[in-house]
């Protein structure tokens, strides 16, 4: 089980990693994410990451994917379909955290689908995150290192999105 979770772990790292605008990288990442739809077909309940519950490991993965698809630019569909997916699980668990990961997760979509149609209908690139939209950000990310540490996986990728939307 634990070596699933490692596995899982690795592919959405090498996901997270790939430029979905080559060629090369959008047919290996098509490779990565049927495997990791297939390892958690698999495994169903018994699929967590060492250092996690079976809500947000599959929750992780739906992002993971959506990022890469949103990333990549290619199919934004897709990628509006798997943070759906993400947000769904982890509004449906119950679980405090999640929900606030779940709205963070809702946001960051509502934000990306907003800018994808003003992108489309101006020809304009992406427009940058507002300064309450990154003092939003900044307090989640805060708020996920106090509750959880800096080793937390969520809280790494809050750090993470945090710092890609300064940029």
């Amino acid at each position: 089980k634990e070596e699933h979770g490692w596995h899982l772990k690795a592919l959405m790292k090498r996901i997270l990693s790939l430029d979905g605008r080559v060629e090369s990288n959008r047919i290996e990442a098509e490779e990565v994410i049927a495997k990791m739809l297939m390892m958690v077909e698999e495994n169903g309940e018994n699929c967590h990451l060492s250092c996690g519950n079976v809500t947000m490991t599959l929750a992780s993965v739906y992002h993971s994917i959506g990022t890469f698809y949103i990333k990549s630019a290619v199919c934004l569909k897709k990628a509006k379909y798997y943070f759906e997916k993400s947000i769904n699980i982890l509004e449906t668990s119950g679980d405090q955290d999640a929900q606030r990961l779940a709205n963070l997760y809702y946001q960051s979509l509502t934000l990306f689908c907003e800018a994808e149609a003003e992108r489309s209908g101006s020809g304009d690139s992406l427009p940058k995150k507002t300064e309450s939209d990154l003092r939003m950000l900044r307090a989640d990310f805060d708020r996920s290192i106090r509750s959880y540490g800096e080793t937390d996986m969520d809280a790494m990728k809050l750090g993470v999105y945090f710092a890609t939307e300064l940029s």
